[in-house]
């Protein structure tokens, strides 16, 4: 008993790490731009350490991913498309040195695209409406919550054995369902500051609930890959960073995407 109050005990400290992210968002402009960089620099090393835990001869050049991420961060998301390809002309060079090769740079690319841009559309979303940020983050906690709490509880059809096998197919579904709930009671709070209808809003939730718990799959299949239980242990009882912020990232992608499209 003293074990399991002690792991309850760990997961509310390590919950704890939502603070700063709540008070960035609250603030905005360059306290947000830091907590997102400080997340991105610290999630690239962990993604950088798991492949390398798997294999010694794998090197993520983190260093050039973190000063892209620098660059990028300063002169703004219109410059993208010139810095990334730059960014690949540069790991290419990276590939001259006897101990790297192709897959190197392969996984360096990667990690732009997987954990650097996602996170910075967080810093985008809020530049356009300070009230988009809060879905992203609303759809991952209520949809990890209530995932974990159907699923440990009247779970009976896994989704993938493999991959995660505590996932199951009615946690998958309650996740979703208590998404759309949440989304909807938040945009009917703030209906004039998002200007969503009631069907964009149920469109969005769903397509998040379904999203985040994908790339919650994801990471869990690079751990599954890498023979890793988590990503770090920064976060009493969560994990690493990447552990916390796995199903944002890909939310984030879809709320980015759907605000291009409809809003």
């Amino acid at each position: 008993m003293k074990a399991n109050l002690s792991k309850i005990n760990k997961r509310y400290i390590g919950s704890l790490v939502i603070v700063p992210i709540i008070i960035s968002l609250i603030l905005g402009g360059w306290v947000l731009k830091l907590i997102l960089f400080s997340i991105t620099t610290i999630s690239i090393v962990e993604f950088s350490n798991a492949l390398k835990h798997k294999n010694k001869n794998i090197n993520i050049n983190k260093y050039l991913i973190i000063i892209f991420t620098i660059i990028y961060y300063i002169v703004g998301f219109k410059y993208l498309n010139i810095l990334t390809f730059l960014t690949f002309v540069l790991l290419l060079f990276y590939t001259l040195n006897k101990n790297n090769n192709i897959v190197d740079v392969s996984l360096s690319f990667i990690s732009i695209f997987y954990i650097v841009i996602p996170f910075s559309f967080i810093f985008l979303l809020h530049e356009k409406n300070t009230y988009l940020p809060w879905i992203i983050f609303l759809s991952a906690w209520s949809t990890d919550t209530m995932a974990y709490f159907i699923g440990k509880n009247f779970g009976k059809y896994k989704i993938s054995k493999y991959i995660s096998p505590n996932k199951t197919l009615e946690g998958f579904i309650g996740g979703v369902v208590s998404c759309v709930v949440v989304i909807l009671i938040y945009g009917s709070l703030f209906k004039v500051q998002l200007n969503l209808s009631v069907i964009s809003l149920i469109l969005l939730s769903v397509l998040t609930g379904i999203i985040g718990q994908i790339g919650d799959l994801i990471a869990s299949s690079i751990k599954r890959f890498t023979k890793l239980k988590d990503f770090g242990n920064l976060i009493p009882g969560h994990g690493g960073i990447l552990d916390r912020f796995d199903s944002i990232l890909m939310i984030s992608i879809v709320v980015f995407i759907f605000s291009q499209i409809f809003i």
